[in-house]
């Protein structure tokens, strides 16, 4: 059982850790990249499939910040309308022109022209499965906020939860059989701060300035298949340990993903099925042999019975004797013929023979010939320059090394490659002009600066002028205020008088204007005299004149000029600041490293390296097919001459038979003579066959009553004990890929379609 489940894991995580190797390169994961990474691929099948991508945005603890989910649902039916099942918000469709609209059933009705449609949105439902992440510092726990620029032995730990399972009945008992998920992290650590880098349940490749690490781990597993982690220890976690100087990490990549167990069938488990069937072919064996005892005892019961007439039937044998004596006469000179045919037989198979290692020789040097021009072909077709490794071909390796040179040119790994490289040459380029770039970005950054200071310095200058007019700007708002019928009005209630009294009394006393006003200035609070100079430096501030004023103030003042330009150089120096322009640096290089990805100096390249993998993988088929046509030939010629000589051989020794015949007919004609007596001796001694028969018959029933013991005391517990340990396997085996296919997304499906979905978890670096 070890052997087996060993077997099966190891070929689960080689699997994923070719289908994610890519990730432990990815350093940028956000929305947008989420969008522009939905290539288009064409769909296949007569089906509805929706393949969903969940992205999980964490910070460097593993908590998630964000989920965002891509589907595209690959429409090979080519339906013009699609209906669709999912929970997600704010959806937008990210490529291609399909809309959508939501009928009565609360369902997603897609109008997709008949092509496929590529949509993601948001989602805050609970995940299957979480990553954390926890940090030591020579031996003690650290925060991943404290970690930074630290040195020292430290230690990374990622630990796998899986949440989701179902319950199968395994055995008679309700068990939990988790969803199958393989968890594949990868990462990037720069060698100049990270040495002596070691990882559990992983591996880790050195590639210039830097160590990629990537490890795999099956949360849920162990409990699912209950194996003691004695007998087989199932990872849920990977720790990666190095000597650190200066700590600081980019981003880290995690795929999870079940799809590859639905490919799994338990029919192919053969050591297991082989091992059954053996077991119950050694219960077919035990009891035939059982059988085969019973019918020995009972037939030599029966051969006891027969002895009186065995001797009978020997007398009729002795009268027939005659007649073997002219028949022997006979035989005789049918070995004489025999023999002389044997020999021209054994002359002819000679001649076929002298002539085999001639056939063997020319066919082998063909053979070989074929291969060296194959290699001479090989080795001058350019596939060095699209990353293909060709070894020298062989009559014992030319089929593994030609599947090996197919599967290099597969045609979406060329053009990965391919664009990797180009991706990679285009972002040293850029990389080269970052200083240029910083100093265009710095003198736009500092524009906008200084932009802002001379504003706020303007805005100054205006409010200090609006303070020395304070007073008459309360005067002149309380005097808006204190119009002829609020005097009229303050009069009346003060004199007790009409208002015809109140009019006349105010033409009489024009200075009482002025007295109200300056009594009501002084009445004014704090609040309202700030309300006063805030709606004048508002009026202020609008008006052109005013503002024109200001700035040629502060143009022509040395002062002013001194301050702006003091507050712009430390505003420069801020770290808001300085976020914005590293922000804009990093935007710069990314929008030069896209354009220039665009440009035909990029694309005819890959383009041309798609090409050359297509032409050259039908080529490689080619190739294989005529000699492997070849190998069939020169296998089926070295087995006729194998066989010319064994027939050969064979003539040889029936021709020495042959005479050995001869001769002894002769000596059986002369025997037969002397049959009759020897028949006449046999009859007297035939009387001793009852006894022994009657021996065998008692040992006959000891060997039966013995096999009964033994298929009773051995075989069947060993039947039974192998059988039930590996029911309980396939069992098992047989519900975690039905569970594993029941999984099959996470926003949402229509019942009619077919599903598959995978998480990947990208965390935020560290001092990056």
């Amino acid at each position: 059982m070890k052997k087996i489940l060993s077997l099966l894991l190891s070929f689960i995580m080689i699997f994923s850790l070719t289908a994610c190797s890519s990730a432990a390169s990815s350093t940028q994961l956000n929305k947008k990249t989420v969008k522009e990474n939905s290539e288009e691929v064409k769909s296949t099948g007569d089906k509805l499939k929706k393949d969903e991508t969940v992205y999980v945005l964490c910070d460097s603890k593993g908590s998630v910040d964000q989920i965002i989910v891509s589907d595209w649902i690959q429409n090979g039916t080519k339906n013009k309308t699609i209906k669709d099942k999912t929970n997600l918000t704010d959806v937008s469709v990210v490529k291609g022109d399909a809309t959508y609209k939501i009928n009565d059933q609360n369902m997603t009705v897609w109008d997709s022209k008949g092509g496929d449609v590529y949509y993601q949105g948001n989602s805050n439902k609970k995940l299957p499965v979480n990553v954390n992440i926890s940090y030591q510092l020579d031996g003690k726990a650290i925060s991943y906020k404290d970690i930074e620029g630290k040195s020292g032995k430290v230690t990374i730990r990622f630990d796998y939860e899986n949440t989701i399972f179902e319950t199968k009945t395994i055995n008679g008992k309700q068990e939990k059989i988790y969803v199958p998920f393989v968890m594949v992290t990868g990462m990037m650590l720069d060698k100049e701060c990270f040495s002596n880098v070691k990882v559990s349940n992983g591996k880790t490749v050195s590639m210039n300035d830097n160590t990629i690490v990537m490890g795999f781990a099956l949360p849920g597993m162990q409990e699912t298949l209950d194996v003691s982690k004695n007998d087989l220890d199932l990872p849920d976690y990977i720790e990666i340990t190095a000597n650190v100087k200066d700590f600081k990490i980019g981003s880290t990549m995690t795929l999870a993903a079940n799809e590859m167990f639905n490919e799994l069938d338990v029919s192919d488990v053969d050591d297991l099925k082989d091992l059954k069937n053996q077991m119950n072919k050694l219960t077919d064996a035990m009891d035939k042999l059982m059988d085969g005892s019973s019918k020995l005892y009972e037939n030599l019961a029966l051969l006891l019975n027969k002895s009186n007439e065995l001797v009978s039937g020997i007398n009729k044998i002795a009268n027939g004797t005659k007649s073997l004596k002219i028949a022997g006469g006979q035989l005789y000179d049918g070995s004489v013929s025999l023999r002389d045919g044997l020999k021209e037989l054994q002359n002819g198979l000679g001649t076929l023979v002298s002539n085999n290692e001639t056939l063997n020789n020319g066919a082998k040097t063909v053979f070989e010939t074929l291969l060296t021009t194959a290699n001479t072909q090989l080795a001058t077709s350019g596939l060095d320059q699209l990353g293909v490794k060709v070894e020298k071909l062989t009559m014992n390796n030319y089929d593994k090394e030609l599947e090996n040179i197919l599967k290099q040119l597969d045609v979406d790994d060329v053009y990965q490659k391919a664009y990797n490289l180009a991706l990679q040459k285009v972002t040293n380029q850029v990389k080269q002009n970052e200083g240029k770039i910083r100093a265009e970005v710095e003198k736009v950054v500092q524009e906008n600066v200084k932009e802002q200071v001379t504003n706020a310095a303007i805005k100054k200058a205006v409010s200090d002028q609006i303070q020395t007019q304070a007073e008459n700007l309360y005067k002149q708002y309380v005097a808006s205020q204190v119009t002829d019928e609020v005097l009229i009005q303050h009069i009346m209630q003060q004199n007790n008088i009409n208002e015809e009294q109140a009019k006349a009394y105010l033409k009489a006393h024009p200075e009482l204007k002025e007295q109200v006003v300056n009594q009501k200035v002084s009445q004014l609070t704090n609040v309202q005299k700030q309300t006063i100079l805030d709606g004048a430096l508002k009026q202020a501030l609008n008006d052109n004149d005013v503002i024109t004023a200001a700035k040629n103030t502060i143009a022509s003042s040395e002062q002013y000029q001194n301050q702006i330009n003091t507050t712009v150089a430390q505003q420069m120096k801020s770290e808001n600041v300085q976020k914005i322009i590293e922000s804009n640096i990093k935007d710069q290089e990314e929008k030069l490293i896209a354009q220039y990805m665009l440009s035909e100096d990029v694309q005819n390249p890959i383009a041309q390296a798609v090409e050359g993998a297509k032409s050259g993988a039908g080529q490689i088929a080619k190739l294989k097919v005529s000699l492997s046509s070849y190998q069939t030939f020169y296998d089926g010629l070295l087995t006729y001459t194998a066989g010319v000589q064994t027939a050969y051989e064979g003539s040889q020794q029936l021709y020495a038979g042959s005479k050995t015949l001869t001769i002894g007919m002769k000596q059986a004609k002369e025997g037969l003579n002397n049959l009759d007596e020897a028949m006449k001796e046999l009859k007297t001694k035939t009387s001793a066959l009852p006894k022994g028969v009657s021996q065998l018959k008692n040992g006959s029933m000891q060997l039966s009553k013995g096999l009964k013991q033994l298929n009773e005391e051995g075989i069947e517990k060993l039947v039974n004990a192998v059988n039930g340990d590996l029911e309980g396997l396939l069992d098992r085996l047989e519900a975690i890929i039905d569970v594993s296919k029941n999984y099959n997304n996470f926003a949402g499906i229509n019942s009619s379609m077919d599903g598959s979905v995978k998480f990947i978890f990208k965390t935020d670096g560290i001092g990056e």
